[in-house]
């Protein structure tokens, strides 16, 4: 289950999975970051999940969202 796996490793996923594809619509950084961890299935604690990350990155500035696509923030 997704609550087994640190945030750390969540949070790198997303980082890196962006940092891969240059900008995502934000409903497919969900099933490209889910895949990664080695998800095939998308249930809801696992969706929840990862928006809670992504959110929590836009927060802190790592990533940023424009008309629905999720991008690298600003690196400092």
């Amino acid at each position: 289950p997704i609550d087994c796996v640190p945030f750390i490793e969540i949070k790198n996923a997303c980082m890196d999975t962006v940092h891969q594809n240059g900008s995502l619509f934000s409903d497919e950084i969900d099933q490209l970051v889910a895949r990664s961890l080695g998800y095939k299935r998308m249930g809801d604690n696992l969706r929840v999940t990862l928006k809670k990350v992504v959110e929590y990155l836009i927060d802190e500035g790592l990533l940023r969202e424009d008309s629905n696509k999720i991008y690298l923030g600003k690196t400092k």
